[in-house]
């Protein structure tokens, strides 16, 4: 298949093709998504196709406004409404009913679906061309890491897609919050840029005080499954090591250095973590600083897929200890990305 390339300017043309049934990859402030017709079974199915994905795993669907909730979910709680209202545009994900216009070839065969309406201005304007809901997963092959930017998604999907819609690298880079409201419970599913505290003031001032926020697992009885965390997911070629302080890092790289002195290796930190034991750098490391925790979100899939390209065989990544009430959800969604990155989760 050839895979048409796309500019801001072709909008109307990208449209066109998802109405007819096809694929068009796009850019989010979250990642970049491969999106086709929610209510086209056989769009969500090629979807599945394209990316090597599960079909019980859940697409998420992409709307260009709030006021086109109603046209895929039903029965639409006060407090889901109310974070609609809240956080959209924007990286929230809410766990509705299932509207009977969704096959359920898009939601993974679940009476319920994923919704958004992402905080991107090429996105929004392409599904106001494209005029129907948009099932959009990662672009990029089931497992890796999600592309947040072009080369990325080009280099996973070219040939295997209609049209790729080209944009800017995203503006977070990590996934959004998926939330699941029942029971006086408002349940994160998988944790994201939004965090529990933001939500939780946020049903504060909109009056809901009786309402909990909690973390919860997806593998939990009676939880709706959602995307990204039923199987392993955002894992790069390169083995992933995990580390949460200099010491630690210092004993995996000796451990290393023992056992496969020719592995060249990459060290992904933050500046949380100063002046690095000496053992640490040497001709065959690569090491990556960032300044803030946003920038290690925003850049952590980009520089993995960079690391596997260089051909280190070996990654040892940060995870963040502790937080601010402003660095809560990234921090949050960083640990669980770089867990499920090590195989530690899922």
């Amino acid at each position: 298949m050839e895979t048409l390339i796309l500019g801001p300017q072709d909008l109307e043309r990208a449209g066109r093709i998802i109405r007819a049934g096809g694929l068009v990859v796009f850019p989010t402030e979250t990642v970049y998504g491969l999106g086709g017709d929610a209510r086209n079974t056989q769009a969500s199915t090629k979807i599945y196709a394209a990316k090597g994905r599960p079909s019980d795993n859940p697409l998420i669907v992409h709307l260009a406004e709030i006021g086109r909730l109603s046209t895929v979910a039903r029965n639409v709680d006060p407090v889901s409404q109310y974070l609609a209202e809240t956080f959209w545009p924007g990286p929230l994900t809410l766990i509705l009913p299932r509207h009977s216009n969704l096959p359920r070839a898009t939601t993974g065969g679940l009476d319920t679906v994923g919704v958004r309406v992402p905080d991107d201005h090429l996105a929004l304007d392409f599904l106001r061309h494209a005029d129907v809901p948009i099932a959009a997963p990662s672009a990029n092959r089931s497992g890796r890491p999600s592309p947040t930017a072009f080369w990325m998604a080009q280099k996973d999907l070219n040939g295997r897609v209609d049209a790729m819609l080209q944009g800017p690298d995203t503006r977070i880079g990590l996934e959004s919050t998926i939330v699941w409201v029942s029971d006086k419970k408002v349940s994160i599913l998988r944790p994201g840029s939004i965090g529990p505290s933001q939500i939780r003031q946020v049903l504060v001032l909109g009056g809901f005080h009786d309402f909990e926020v909690q973390e919860v697992s997806t593998s939990t009885a009676n939880v709706p499954a959602a995307p990204g965390t039923r199987y392993r997911h955002y894992s790069p070629e390169a083995r992933i090591q995990v580390f949460s302080s200099l010491e630690e890092l210092e004993a995996q790289v000796v451990t290393l250095k023992n056992a496969e002195p020719e592995t060249p290796y990459g060290v992904l930190t933050t500046h949380r973590v100063q002046t690095l034991p000496s053992g640490v750098e040497g001709p065959r490391s690569k090491v990556l600083v960032y300044q803030t925790l946003e920038e290690y979100a925003q850049k952590l899939y980009r520089d993995l897929v960079t690391l596997d390209q260089e051909a280190y065989g070996v990654i040892f990544l940060y995870q963040p200890q502790g937080f601010s009430s402003d660095s809560e959800g990234i921090v949050l969604a960083l640990v669980d990305r770089i867990r499920r990155a090590a195989g530690l989760v899922g």
